[in-house]
């Protein structure tokens, strides 16, 4: 297994780690996923590298939050707030 670290843009918050952090876990050879919201990184170890990497930044920018190096339009930005507000629900609901 290797560990692997992306930055993505629009991370904000404890719900949006969460939401990340439970997205990603669902996601075939992706365990152990931690996100830091202060510098916008996401680390997680995987074990087919190059698969699973694409598999993380797609479901990344479907959440809203592309990598820093991608386009971040107001649709991005607007998902980012969604999946922000779902994973603060199901924060509180633990």
């Amino acid at each position: 297994m290797k560990r692997i670290k992306l930055f993505a843009q629009n991370i904000k918050c404890g719900g949006c780690a969460n939401q990340i952090t439970t997205k990603l876990n669902k996601i075939q050879g992706v365990s152990s996923t931690q996100v830091n919201e202060n510098e916008g990184s996401v680390e997680f170890y995987c074990s087919e590298e190059s698969d699973v990497i694409e598999d993380v930044r797609s479901t990344l920018k479907k959440m809203g939050y592309p990598a820093t190096v991608e386009e971040n339009n107001i649709l991005l930005q607007s998902k980012s707030y969604l999946s922000c507000a779902i994973g603060r629900v199901k924060k509180a609901e633990e």
